[in-house]
């Protein structure tokens, strides 16, 4: 498991992520760290969690349990953090660019 501590070279950690809709649990135990300057690509088949993920990453979605942090700041702490945090991000839905 990784430690959840600030690495400078770090832009998104992922801390075994638990993700569910009410008793369905969608993602459990997920695990990953995006490097700067690197990308991710987020892929599978249709109901496997990728937009499920991703509503967590971006703040719509409280994970049952693990955190996320964004360029070492915990996204999940507190409202204000999050804020703070999610300045950081672009978000463009796949409509939008079609």
């Amino acid at each position: 498991m990784m430690s959840a501590e600030k690495t400078l070279d770090s832009m998104v950690r992922v801390d075994n992520l638990t993700l569910a809709y009410g008793n369905n649990v969608v993602l459990d135990h997920v695990s990953f760290e995006v490097k700067t300057g690197s990308c991710l690509f987020v892929m599978g088949g249709s109901g496997c969690g990728k937009s499920t993920l991703l509503k967590s990453m971006v703040g719509l979605l409280e994970p049952v349990k693990g955190e996320i942090s964004v360029n070492g700041s915990k996204l999940w702490d507190d409202q204000s953090n999050m804020n703070q945090v999610l300045k950081e991000f672009g978000v463009l839905f796949q409509g939008g660019a079609l």
